[in-house]
């Protein structure tokens, strides 16, 4: 899998960051960065790496909406299109698509689960998915209380190189991060 980390200060400013490693059956190689991002948004992936596919693909669709609503819909309208369709879930018969997401723009982040249910993330918070998130969160929260000495950029890249060296599925090869601007993103 993969780890992708987002810390977004209440206002206008969001870093997102993830590796770049993609493991295609055993066997790991170097790829993008696991973000997607078209005009205003930025959308992160964990998981089938057909979904993130699909996602880059189908960015200026999927990323089109004003509200996560409306781009958890557009995927899902793009997912269906394209056969991906998830696995029935076990007790409420939702689809399952084994994946997850974080979508973010400058003035806000969601978590979306595997059924694309989406939730706000708390501001000033590193948020994180993937097979690394837990140590990628725990760094984090380390790393925030002392923010006096480390700036949002540095905390994501640092939580996720920890998050490497814990966990075997996230490259630390090479850490990608990205700031949204309000002012610059729309």
């Amino acid at each position: 899998m993969t780890t992708i980390a987002v810390i977004h200060d209440g206002a206008n400013h969001t870093i997102i960051g993830s590796d770049t490693q993609i493991t295609m059956g055993n066997y790991p190689s170097k790829g993008d960065p696991k973000w997607v991002q078209y005009k205003s948004w930025a959308i992160g992936y964990i998981g089938e790496l057909r979904a993130g596919n699909i996602l880059e693909r189908h960015a200026s669709r999927i990323l089109a909406g004003d509200t996560p609503y409306e781009v958890t819909e557009a995927m899902r309208a793009v997912f269906g299109e394209h056969g991906f369709r998830g696995e029935p879930g076990e007790n409420d018969g939702a689809p399952d698509y084994q994946n997850g997401w974080i979508l973010a723009r400058a003035d806000a982040v969601w978590d979306i689960c595997y059924q694309l249910s989406y939730a706000p993330i708390e501001a000033n918070t590193l948020w994180a998915r993937g097979s690394g998130a837990k140590y990628a969160i725990g760094a984090g929260k380390a790393f925030l209380d002392l923010s006096y000495l480390m700036n949002r950029t540095l905390i994501v890249e640092k939580s996720i190189q920890i998050a490497a060296l814990f966990d075997l599925n996230t490259g630390s090869d090479n850490i990608w991060v990205n700031e949204l601007n309000k002012h610059e993103n729309g």
